[in-house]
């Protein structure tokens, strides 16, 4: 009873409260009975206990109320956040998923639009080279006729047959004395074995026409490139022969005429059809398309009539020569003709560039010019693919 009697904490919560309350009601009765009242005295006090207890449970009921109601608001007001918060958020995500679509839908219109670009230029140029393929097969069919029939005797003469008589051993001398140093031309020559290497075997090797003294083929020797030679000028095959090189006397028309259809890997002529008429040169070229592998190369360099010096100049040491033969010109001859791909190659500078740089833009340029014209590339190739 002495935990009954004693105060309750201020601040408690309802559960707490009613316990204090009960303890405050009860404490009279223990008080009575400590004091030793009497029946009566405790009857009394029992209805003054009643009428605190019903009080205590009114006010218990109305405090129930209050929490129930309470809970009530607190549970409404949550319902009103939460779907504010719910409609906030499902509106950004919306929004958001908007922004994505739309930016994902253009992504892939471009990146469709890009495929189709690639489709169309690929289906393109497949149609291109198929075109390309038909015409070259047919300008292969249409040499092949002529070749074999008896107009071409005519048509286009051997190269012997318009050239200036001039003694063999003569003409090897001629060389020696201006064609250069055969150190040199080997070293110039070495850039066109790229062209080859990768189209050149056994069973399709490299035709050197006009191989004079053996400089190219002695560089393919060197780099296990199977090659043959041919040149009309039988000093010149004698002088290959005794190097170990494999060569034949013979002219290229009646070669090539007599070549089996796509046999050749390369063919390859340095400084040789400037010395042809014109007519044999393009039977030559078309010669050539016909005995060459789809795929291999023809190389033909000739002095480049564009620098002066040349065109003007040393071209005409060598009585042999025909006329000098423009860049442009055999670029669009093997073009015509029916080969692929056309590229031209400028080779063998005659002098080095003098240093303008400390001029003025608007005289060093046309000084540069004025030397390339004069003194620029000596020779020009064409590196033409069938």
């Amino acid at each position: 009873h002495m935990f009954i009697l004693g105060d309750c904490p201020r601040g408690t919560m309802p559960p707490i409260r009613l316990h204090c309350v009960m303890k405050k009601l009860l404490r009279p009765f223990f008080r009575l009975l400590q004091r030793g009242l009497g029946v009566a005295g405790m009857r009394n006090d029992i209805q003054v206990l009643t009428k605190e207890l019903a009080s205590a449970q009114q006010a218990i009921s109305g405090l129930a109320s209050l929490v129930v109601q309470r809970n009530q608001q607190m549970f409404d007001h949550v319902d009103i956040i939460t779907k504010e918060r719910s409609e906030a958020v499902t509106q950004h995500l919306f929004n958001h998923v908007d922004i994505i679509t739309k930016e994902r839908g253009e992504a892939f219109q471009n990146a469709a639009a890009g495929i189709a670009r690639t489709e169309l230029q690929n289906e393109s140029t497949f149609i291109r080279e198929e075109l390309q393929r038909e015409i070259s097969l047919l300008q292969r069919k249409i040499d092949a006729a002529r070749a074999s029939g008896p107009v071409t005797t005519t048509a286009a003469p051997a190269p012997a047959a318009s050239s200036p008589a001039i003694d063999d051993a003569l003409y090897i001398a001629l060389e020696d004395a201006f064609r250069g140093d055969p150190i040199v031309i080997r070293a110039r020559q070495h850039q066109y074995v790229a062209y080859v290497q990768n189209v050149v075997s056994q069973t399709a090797p490299l035709l050197d026409i006009g191989c004079g003294r053996g400089e190219w083929l002695n560089i393919l020797k060197d780099s296990n490139i199977p090659a043959t030679g041919i040149d009309t000028n039988a000093a010149s095959v004698q002088e290959c022969s005794a190097q170990g090189l494999n060569v034949s006397h013979a002219d290229a028309i009646t070669y090539l005429s007599n070549a089996k259809e796509q046999s050749l890997g390369a063919i390859t002529l340095f400084q040789v059809l400037e010395h042809l008429p014109f007519a044999t040169m393009v039977h030559l070229l078309r010669l050539a398309l016909r005995a060459l592998v789809p795929g291999g190369v023809l190389i033909a360099e000739v002095p480049n009539s564009e620098t002066l010096s040349v065109g003007a100049s040393t071209f005409w040491i060598d009585p042999t020569h025909e006329r000098p033969l423009f860049p442009g010109l055999l670029e669009f001859l093997a073009t015509e003709v029916g080969y692929t791909s056309v590229e031209g190659v400028y080779s063998s500078p005659l002098a080095p560039e003098p240093d303008f740089s400390e001029l003025a833009p608007h005289v060093r340029e046309p000084l540069l010019a004025m030397h390339r014209q004069l003194n620029g590339n000596g020779d020009f190739a064409i590196i033409a693919t069938a």
